[in-house]
């Protein structure tokens, strides 16, 4: 059997057996291409799918602290005493607070907005208006009340504070541009008391723009802070149908979830607050293209790398046949010149250091048959004028002579023979 193979592959060129041992290679190199495409596809998926997991809910947890450190520090200043006893002198219908305890109360509250990183507005009104305090970053004025309690109990308590949307409620208006898309409020007073009222505390939404717009998962994702299925912010990146798609399939998500719509990839998780009166989450949205976009530079690579080789493998042939092959194929003709008796061939063909040994035996090979040869004709030329010699003695008169001498002798002594 191997030596049927042995047979067979001495009847090919040696560009043959090139081109078949390189076709396997190439073969073989493709098949890997094809595996490795697939499983680092695969894991590149998984692993961006698992970035913007991690980085929602980084930020999911970021944002969550941001509001729960908001809502303790709202909390303590409701928990002052002057404050808690304004509380308690409304709910027993007696006077809310003394002018200089108004004044304390209301250098606190004013205070405690402006040192506030997270806070931009603060309102704290009476509906016999024997108490208002407004304070706002941007210096308006509250240019009309919009208040009515049992209405805002239906979602506001009268114990904790509660997260609201203010632009939804809007308690007040002013001459700003509007309120805020987050604030913590609490109702004063109860369904029965003669004064009934409200304090609201308003987040700045500067809070939770810088909390995602600089997060990135692909070049051109984005991040958005939800409110009650609403995105909000806009982005010039997304249209608002691509929005409002992703709005409704939002409408119904309270717990954590990934969906895809027309042309982004979404991860959402809620955020989980205290005394929530409105759901918050934190939304990312990864162009689908761009979910693959570690695979296309995982393509590219992988098909330069093939590239590289089939170069190489084309290198490899070519020199093949240039120093190799060619080479010998001169090699067979001038030995062909020899065979018909051309001795004075000279073997200098170019090519690889063997093919200059084997020009350096062959030469040296001529010069020895050559050799031979001249000796040989020496030698044949010295035996025939030999043989000339002889026969120019043969024919020699001393030797006549003597030959006719001994003719007589043996006829003298009766030698006839």
């Amino acid at each position: 059997m191997s030596l049927d193979i042995k047979k067979r592959l001495r009847g090919y060129s040696l560009k043959t057996l090139t081109l078949l041992f390189l076709i396997p290679c190439m073969l073989l190199v493709l098949l890997s291409y094809l595996i490795f495409y697939d499983l680092g596809a695969e894991q590149l998926s998984k692993q961006t799918h698992k970035n913007a997991g991690n980085i929602v809910n980084q930020l999911s947890q970021t944002l969550g602290q941001s509001l729960e450190a908001a809502y303790a520090s709202a909390s303590a200043q409701l928990s002052a005493w002057n404050f808690f006893s304004m509380r308690q002198n409304i709910e027993t219908d007696q006077m809310p607070i003394t002018p200089s305890g108004y004044y304390s109360l209301h250098t606190n509250l004013t205070d405690f907005v402006k040192n506030s990183g997270d806070l931009c507005s603060m309102a704290l009104y009476l509906n016999d208006s024997s108490i208002f305090v407004y304070y706002n970053e941007h210096q308006m004025v509250v240019s009309s009340i919009n208040f009515d309690y049992a209405e805002l109990n239906k979602t506001v308590s009268n114990r904790e504070l509660t997260w609201v949307i203010p632009k939804e409620i809007h308690p007040y208006e002013t001459g700003y541009e509007g309120h805020t898309s987050l604030g913590l409020m609490t109702l004063l007073g109860t369904d029965t008391s003669k004064r009934q009222g409200f304090i609201l505390f308003e987040i700045d939404d500067a809070l939770l723009r810088q909390s995602v717009e600089n997060a990135l998962i692909t070049p051109n994702s984005m991040f958005f802070v939800v409110q009650d299925g609403s995105l909000l912010f806009n982005s010039d990146k997304m249209e608002s149908q691509e929005r409002n798609e992703i709005e409704k399939k939002l409408e119904n998500c309270t717990d954590e979830t990934e969906f895809q719509s027309n042309r982004f990839y979404c991860f959402y998780k809620p955020l989980t607050l205290e005394e929530p009166g409105c759901e918050l989450g934190i939304l990312a949205a990864v162009p689908v293209e761009e979910m693959l976009l570690d695979q296309k530079i995982l393509t590219s690579a992988l098909l330069g790398i093939i590239l590289v080789f089939l170069l190489l493998c084309a290198g490899v042939y070519g020199s093949l046949s240039l120093v190799i092959s060619k080479p010998l194929t001169r090699l067979e003709e001038k030995l062909i010149q020899v065979s018909e008796n051309h001795l004075d061939v000279v073997f200098d063909v170019e090519g690889s250091r063997e093919i200059d040994r084997i020009n350096r035996a062959v030469t040296g090979l001529m010069e020895r048959i050559r050799t031979l040869i001249s000796n040989l004709d020496q030698e044949m030329d010295s035996r025939r004028i030999a043989e000339l010699n002889i026969l120019h003695e043969q024919i020699n008169p001393h030797f006549l002579y003597n030959t006719l001498d001994t003719i007589y002798q043996l006829c003298s002594i009766g030698e006839i023979r």
